[in-house]
């Protein structure tokens, strides 16, 4: 039994009853939890881990303060280098419940949506497909409108794509790639990421660098941060390169839309002239978060062909 193990019974057992609580109370202020924060910042991640799945049934049975102070607990020892396990969708589906029933004290009611949410925070912008699980499993409308920062933070990551395919044709070149996109949050975003991806596409002008890095997450925007249009993407519409065909950049990447079951980019030379965007369009929400812009492989010059045939005849069709 490791020391982090030790502390469990007891822990469990102040969770069995309603936690004594003032405003100015510290999260882990009674000894069951300083005792197993103490713990844990010593255990390995295994007992972590193990520490989590242990205690994941406890966040559906303890009342909403404590249940949040345990998921806190939980995103703590995330940090650390737990994996949240069987904990992650116990924990998000409570967050879920506390958002949609606020309960009769404003006060405790808004710092366990604080601590659920912070909690939730470690273990969704570590895992892909744990952020898809939240979205299918209804989060995103339970946090929404939420009036409290981190249930905010929380529907502004499920607003990003994840695992989202794109079929991206060159106009000009002979040119295209499948790819997958993961925390995108909007065109600019995903412009930005393109252009880094491929950089045999920005005639000369690769991106800078650090707006790459920040674009990807691994560091926060700084002040004056911008990037520029290096192409113009288009949907599907946009064979002809009309400006009403244009992808804005403000747009939501999930808005893209599918043309016979494929959201297809068409990238063309730049147009309006020089555009540029600030820094602040690539949402820098938690420092585990990663953008990405996956390479699955190149689209031949005649699969490229035959896709714009079958657009321009579709936009023929339409005139």
């Amino acid at each position: 039994m490791t020391a982090l193990d030790a502390t469990l019974p007891a822990l469990r057992e102040a969770l069995e009853h309603p936690a004594v609580w003032t405003p100015e109370n510290e999260a882990f202020a009674e000894p069951a939890f300083r005792q197993a924060l103490q713990a844990g910042q010593s255990a390995t991640p295994e007992a972590r881990s193990a520490a989590l799945a242990a205690l994941a049934g406890c966040l559906s049975t303890a009342e909403p303060y404590q249940a949040a102070r345990l998921a806190l607990l939980m995103g703590t020892f995330v940090e650390y280098g737990a994996h949240p396990g069987p904990a992650a969708p116990a924990l998000l589906d409570r967050l879920a419940a506390v958002c949609r029933s606020p309960g009769p004290d404003a006060a405790r009611h808004a710092r366990s949506v604080r601590f659920l949410g912070l909690a939730a925070m470690a273990m969704l912008c570590r895992d892909r497909e744990l952020r898809q699980h939240a979205r299918s499993a209804g989060l995103p409308a339970a946090v929404a409108d939420v009036p409290i920062a981190e249930a905010g933070f929380v529907a502004e990551v499920l607003a990003m794509v994840d695992d989202l395919p794109l079929l991206v044709l060159h106009l000009e070149r002979p040119e295209g790639f499948r790819v997958r996109v993961d925390a995108v949050s909007n065109v600019f975003h995903l412009t930005t990421l393109l252009a880094a991806a491929v950089p045999a596409w920005c005639d000369g002008d690769p991106v800078d660098p650090a707006v790459a890095a920040a674009a990807r997450g691994e560091h926060p925007p700084t002040a004056g941060m911008h990037d520029h249009a290096r192409f113009h993407l288009f949907d599907h519409s946009g064979v002809d390169r009309h400006p009403g065909s244009t992808l804005w950049g403000e747009a939501q990447a999930a808005s893209i839309p599918v043309f016979e079951g494929e959201r297809i980019v068409l990238v063309g030379a730049p147009l309006f002239g020089s555009r540029t965007w600030d820094a602040g369009f690539f949402p820098y929400l938690h420092e585990a978060l990663r953008s990405a812009v996956r390479m699955e492989g190149p689209v031949t010059p005649e699969e490229r062909e035959r896709w714009l045939e079958r657009l321009r005849a579709w936009l023929a069709a339409r005139s």
